[in-house]
Order: C-alpha cells, then sequence, then structure tokens
C-alpha cells in the first residue's frame, strides 16, 4: 500500500551549514508547503494497482528522489550509491537514518512509472504558486539551444556576401525583372579568391570587390522596387526585405 506522503517525518542527522544543503532544505520546504505536487505522482503510481501489500516508499519520496537525481544528473547506480552515504540527500527525500533504499532496480520502476504529462502538471503547480510569482513574472523568457549538425555552410563574412548577390539575383529573375546585370558568378570567383589566397592585403582586395558586387546588386533591387506595379505583392516584399538586412 503506497500513501501520498509521510505521517510523520523520520529522524535524521544533524545537517551541515554548506550552501549545496541549504538550497536542498529551500527545494525541500517548498514541496512540503505544497503538498498538491505530489498528487499526479500518487495516482500514476496507484493507478491499475490494488492498494494492498507493503507501504513501500511515498509518492512525495519518488518526487523528491526523482528531482534529486535531474538536479544532480545521476545514474540510477549513482543515485542509490549517494542516498546510502550522504545524509543531506537522505533527509531531502525523507529516509530516516535506519530507513532502507530502495535497490537500482525498484528506483528505476517507479521513476518510469511518472510520464512526462505527469511533469507537465507538477511544472504547471509550481509556477502558480506564490513563491514562483514573485520569483520570476513570466515576462521574460531566457531559452537555449542545442548545437546539432545541419546541412549548412559556416555563416562567413564572404559567403554571407555571396549568398545575398546569389538570392537577390534569383529574386529579381523570379519577379520578371531583366534591366540589370547578373553578377553571381562575378561574385562566386571572388568568394573563391577570398578563400584561396594568402595575405591580408590580398584577401582585403578581394572583399573590396565582393563588397563592390554586393553594393551593385542591391542597388539593381533598389531600382526594381520603385516601379512594383510591375511584380507581384510576394516578389516586392522579397525584394524588400532583402534590402533591409543588406
Amino acid at each position: 500500500m503506497r500513501q501520498k506522503t509521510l505521517s510523520q517525518l523520520p529522524l535524521t542527522y544533524q545537517l551541515s551549514d554548506n550552501y549545496r544543503t541549504k538550497l536542498l532544505m529551500k527545494i525541500s520546504s517548498f514541496l512540503s508547503d505544497n503538498p498538491t505536487l505530489a498528487d499526479g505522482i500518487q495516482q500514476a503510481l496507484t493507478q491499475g494497482k490494488i492498494n494492498t501489500g507493503a507501504r513501500g516508499i511515498t509518492a512525495e519520496q519518488v518526487m523528491r528522489i526523482s528531482i534529486l537525481r535531474s538536479l544532480e544528473e545521476f545514474t540510477y547506480d549513482d543515485l542509490v550509491f549517494h542516498l546510502n552515504e550522504n545524509m543531506t540527500y537522505r533527509a531531502f527525500c525523507f529516509f530516516g537514518i535506519a530507513d532502507k533504499i530502495p535497490s537500482r532496480s525498484s528506483l528505476a520502476a517507479l521513476l518510469k512509472e511518472i510520464s512526462a504529462g505527469v511533469w507537465e502538471t507538477v511544472n504547471t503547480i509550481v509556477v502558480a504558486t506564490d513563491e514562483a510569482v514573485k520569483l520570476d513574472s513570466g515576462k521574460e523568457v531566457r531559452t537555449d539551444c542545442t548545437v546539432v549538425e545541419a546541412n549548412i555552410h559556416e555563416p562567413s563574412d564572404s559567403s554571407l556576401l555571396y549568398d545575398l548577390i546569389r538570392v537577390t539575383v534569383r529574386t529579381l529573375k523570379g519577379a520578371g525583372y531583366r534591366k540589370f546585370s547578373n553578377r553571381s558568378k562575378a561574385a562566386k570567383r571572388r568568394l573563391n579568391e577570398i578563400r584561396s589566397c594568402r595575405g591580408k592585403k590580398k584577401r582585403l582586395k578581394h572583399y573590396k570587390a565582393l563588397l563592390k558586387l554586393a553594393s551593385e546588386t542591391i542597388g539593381y533591387a533598389a531600382t526594381a522596387l520603385e516601379n512594383p506595379e510591375i511584380f507581384t505583392k510576394d516578389f516586392a516584399e522579397n525584394i524588400a526585405l532583402l534590402i533591409l538586412k543588406g
């Protein structure tokens, strides 16, 4: 029979005054002040199961163990080891001095019972608490990203200038505009020369030539934009965007 929370906290060791210990105890106090966080986890662990047998650890303990594992990035083997050896982690997960830590397989099975949907519900409750609102209003969001391999070239200055010329020429041609000189091939030659040449002075010379070609091409687009009636709406917007980016 699995309970949601412990009716009485177990006897634990005297904890240190370490910063990490204080942080975990603050998190622990927040979890204790919001017992509804464990409702979804209790349901996930007991749904479809007969409510008999050994008591086992509570749903709140399972939640705390999962949070600890995520915070410290423990493997299941590391998790069992630290719960057995670290008195701060034992106190955080409500394991007393004489309490036995579940085995690796038992902990893995329990944590896998909690679906992503349950954690989303827990997160929603956390965000709605008074503590979270005071901490962060949610008006600004900071995001992070993971670098992955993609089928694109490295965005060097010379390659970006070449792409500007190439795409502008393509857009003008697609719009039906013909009163301009196609500088794509010349820009490609300057790009290759920049990549292959040695010496700052020689490279600077090719860069100036490439910049001149880019400026000339943007000028064609600006001229074409002065007569938007000969283009469709989409083409006119594309040319305007290219000029703004240039």
